[in-house]
């Protein structure tokens, strides 16, 4: 007989404990619950960083507690560059301010970017580099040139969906691949976190039945 995962995890059978929290990766579920954080952010550039596999994905709360300007912040939605005042997560996952408030520490509460995170080296033509099929990226975290593979150039990353330009890389609308701003790229390597494959996500995990 098969029953949601949810189910067998709320009997809390311990024969079937194991096994249930391996199905579902429990690690990987536990660490997307809202975080709590205390962020240095980097004089000149306003920034926040966060753990490479912590990235944020939606900012919840944000007070500052060191700087020109202190206080709570207002989080936004959006990908849109943070006024005085706001806080917001910028291309990479990592938290921005407005560089003109001075922010030098803050609390916050966010929500982790859930994928994994893949590094390979993709072909590119006419400035788009496919990802692999069935394969999307969500979040963008490097990319280099290594059309001459002795001499790699690093390429800002860019908001996903925007046109990248000279120097700069993004993640495509449908996240199937990787924009370039330069033509003269032909093969680049590129680290991001993917979206998890149907069914593999937390929330398609619980709800998908088993049998044990």
């Amino acid at each position: 007989m098969t029953r949601p995962l949810t189910l067998v995890l709320n009997e809390s059978n311990p024969n079937k404990v194991p096994t249930s929290l391996a199905e579902l990766k429990a690690g990987n579920a536990f660490g997307l619950v809202a975080r709590s954080a205390r962020i240095a952010v980097v004089a000149g550039t306003g920034v926040g960083a966060l753990p490479e596999g912590a990235k944020a994905a939606a900012l919840v709360r944000a007070r500052v507690t060191a700087g020109g300007v202190t206080g709570a912040f207002t989080c936004l939605t959006t990908d849109a560059a943070p006024a005085t005042t706001q806080a917001g997560v910028n291309p990479l996952g990592n938290i921005q301010f407005l560089i003109a408030d001075a922010v030098t520490e803050a609390e916050i509460v966010y929500f982790v970017a859930e994928g994994d995170i893949r590094e390979e080296t993709i072909v590119v033509a006419a400035q788009i580099g496919a990802l692999p099929s069935g394969i999307q990226a969500r979040q963008l975290l490097t990319a280099f040139d290594v059309t001459v593979p002795a001499t790699p150039v690093a390429k800002t990353v860019s908001a996903r969906g925007n046109a990248p330009g000279a120097g700069t890389a993004s993640v495509s609308v449908d996240g199937d691949s990787i924009r370039f701003g330069d033509a003269g790229v032909l093969s680049a390597r590129v680290r991001y976190i993917a979206f998890p494959l149907t069914g593999q996500s937390v929330n398609e995990k619980l709800q998908s039945n088993v049998n044990f």
